[in-house]
């Protein structure tokens, strides 16, 4: 084949494999873009369920705003005012990425609750400093406080020695005293025998062929 020729053919095969790379390009960034959309219609349905959530709470007259930590804050508390615009809050996420803080992340809104709601809760929760909402604070006590009362459920079979002095609810709420001991009973062909869960015991059996 002459130099000419090669000249020929090889521009043509180059346009035809680019034009191809081209529109595999082209499929790949319509695709792109379409997942995009996608993505930008779920998240602001997201977001707008976010805020119609918060919506309701305050028109259902709650006024009280506790995010992850203790503190409890006020509606209009100039700390965390604008973490109550959902959106805002999104678009501000949005910018510190285009910042090149990609490990920024979302601060999340608040949950809102009536007064007899959070007093109710058994949690750990402390007056803002700044908005004074009007609620007491309160520890929630630990459980090795004296005077804790702890209720506990488990398995009968799990009743061991060590859960003496402790009282014993039965399945139906009623209460049944103190234990004293704890035992297991054995039926055998010799009879019925009481053992403390907490004895040693040996057992003998003759393997079958």
């Amino acid at each position: 084949m002459s130099d000419e020729t090669e000249q020929t053919v090889f521009p043509y095969s180059q346009l035809v494999m680019g034009s191809l790379a081209r529109g595999a390009e082209d499929e790949a960034l319509a695709a792109q873009d379409e997942a995009d959309r996608e993505w930008l219609n779920t998240g602001e349905q997201m977001i707008q369920g976010e805020q119609s959530e918060l919506d309701r709470a305050v028109a259902d007259g709650k006024t009280y705003a506790q995010f992850r930590s203790a503190v409890v804050h006020t509606l209009n508390c100039s700390i965390v005012r604008e973490r109550f615009d959902r959106m805002s809050a999104w678009r501000a996420l949005l910018e510190r990425f285009g910042a090149g803080e990609y490990n920024a992340t979302i601060r999340p809104g608040p949950t809102l609750y009536h007064r007899h709601e959070l007093e109710a809760l058994p949690r750990t929760r402390r007056r803002c400093e700044k908005c004074a909402p009007d609620i007491e604070n309160w520890t929630k006590p630990s459980p090795s406080h004296p005077g804790t009362v702890i209720t506990k459920e488990i398995k009968s079979v799990s009743l061991a020695a060590h859960h003496a002095g402790r009282t014993l609810i039965l399945a139906d709420g009623s209460e049944a005293g103190e234990i004293e001991a704890v035992h297991i009973t054995v039926t055998t062909t010799g009879g019925t025998y009481k053992i403390g869960r907490d004895a040693s015991v040996t057992l003998r059996h003759v393997v079958s062929k």
